[in-house]
């Protein structure tokens, strides 16, 4: 499981550093604000990792959710909104204890793995042509 989780983050980082012009691809399509919430506990949680896997193109969405637990979604990782389509939705955070200087630090999921790999995530969701805003509960 860990493994996908790996992936998602290697994916994110790596996106984060391609393509940095301002060179849009001939066929990336019309994209759409979104902002996404992650709610846990019923609570709003911070720097939590969201990627929106399209089920319809190969144009994916990925986003962090800031101090004030909205993540503002960007496809691939560079540039502002989603395309419209129909999306499988990854949430994932990791709590890492730190057990000495000797000692490799523990991680684990804040929330069920569940919801970090696109075959067993049930959130789903659709972008339309307007301002989307979600919310998600994980658990």
């Amino acid at each position: 499981m860990k493994k996908y989780v790996y992936c998602f983050v290697w994916i994110f980082v790596l996106t984060l550093f391609s393509g940095c012009s301002s060179h849009l691809p001939d066929d990336l399509p019309k994209r759409y604000p979104c902002k996404i919430k992650i709610m846990f506990k019923n609570e709003l949680v911070t720097e939590t990792s969201v990627s929106l896997i399209n089920l319809d193109s190969k144009w994916d969405a990925i986003g962090v959710t800031g101090n004030n637990g909205v993540a503002e979604m960007k496809t691939q990782g560079i540039y502002s909104g989603v395309p419209e389509g129909r999306f499988k939705v990854l949430v994932s955070k990791y709590e890492i204890t730190f057990r000495g200087d000797e000692v490799p630090p523990d991680e684990k999921m804040l929330f069920n793995t569940v919801f970090a790999n696109a075959e067993s995530t049930p959130l789903e969701c659709t972008i339309e042509k307007k301002n989307n805003e979600l919310t998600f509960e994980v658990y």
